[in-house]
């Protein structure tokens, strides 16, 4: 009698397979989600990296802005490398929030949560959360173009600096030229025999001076 009642108690295979079926497709979605979760990391950290480097490159214009002649030109350099920076600092902003947004959502739907009928409640609660928390966040297409337009204020940037850089250039060289020729017209003046030429000076006025004399007395005969 107490073995009949237990196999009567114990549920049968039909019963089970449904149960089994159902356990399989959730390990499925939680495979696909961990997967889709590891994607979504590995291009968050690639975009990371290239904000990283694009600050760099910011970093070494503001270098290039503080050595420029023409405080107009440091100043149009400055503003370019701000702009570029705050699209990129935008662009971080928004991985790290749509990051976080997702890992409190894992938590919550991790978390204990009482019996199994409040655990299913709070799970879709959860659920529901993250959805909310998330669905103002712009696709991937999205943030990479944001990131697109960011790195292009950066090349934007250089292509700037590499102009302000020749503008520099070639005033220096103009700078080198005109000095190279102060400097020739210097050595030439100093190989001049000046005190020659004072000495003729001299003999010339006082040859003139002679002449004006006798002219004068010739004059006065005449009359």
């Amino acid at each position: 009698e107490t073995a009949r009642a237990a196999a009567a108690a114990a549920p049968s295979a039909e019963a089970i397979a449904p149960l089994r079926a159902a356990v399989a497709k959730a390990g499925k979605v939680v495979a696909a989600a961990v997967a889709k979760k590891e994607e979504a990391y590995r291009i968050r950290a690639e975009f990371l990296a290239e904000i990283d480097d694009a600050y760099s490159r910011c970093k070494a214009l503001r270098a290039v802005a503080n050595g420029l002649y023409a405080p107009r030109d440091a100043e149009g350099l400055g503003k370019a490398c701000g702009g570029a920076e705050a699209q990129l600092g935008a662009c971080r902003a928004e991985l790290l929030t749509v990051a976080s947004a997702w890992d409190q959502g894992v938590l919550a739907l991790s978390g204990s949560q009482g019996p199994h009928s409040l655990r299913r409640a709070g799970t879709m609660a959860s659920m529901r959360n993250v959805a909310a928390a998330t669905q103002h966040v712009d696709t991937h297409e999205a943030r990479r173009a944001r990131l697109d337009a960011a790195l292009g204020a950066v090349r934007e940037a250089e292509a700037l600096s590499a102009r302000l850089l020749e503008k520099q250039r070639l005033l220096d060289e103009a700078r080198r030229e005109f000095q190279a020729a102060l400097d020739g017209a210097s050595e030439r003046l100093a190989v001049i025999p000046v005190e020659q030429f004072i000495i003729q000076g001299i003999r010339a006025v006082s040859d003139a001076v002679v002449a004006a004399r006798e002219y004068e007395k010739t004059r006065r005969r005449r009359c």
